[in-house]
């Protein structure tokens, strides 16, 4: 959700949140966050060597993806040319 992170203080602040109580709330959400996708990675790199094989099969398939979004950026780019 890293939209949704960039642009919380933005309706916060038109809200008039109190500051303090923001940021406590934004530390303890993104900490949680941050300690799950962590815990997450260390669970499935103890398993890299199993895991491995599954994750190769995508391999082409996000290297298309990644191609097809540099192609849109440089024709999006060069009709405001």
């Amino acid at each position: 959700m890293p939209v949704v992170r960039t642009f919380i203080s933005l309706p916060a602040g038109i809200a008039k949140m109190n500051f303090a109580k923001f940021v406590v709330y934004t530390f303890l959400g993104s900490w949680f966050w941050c300690l799950a996708l962590a815990y997450i990675g260390k669970k499935l790199g103890d398993h890299w060597d199993i895991l491995s094989p599954y994750f190769h099969k995508f391999d082409f398939v996000i290297g298309i993806a990644i191609i097809a979004g540099l192609v849109w950026y440089v024709r999006r780019h060069m009709k405001q040319m």
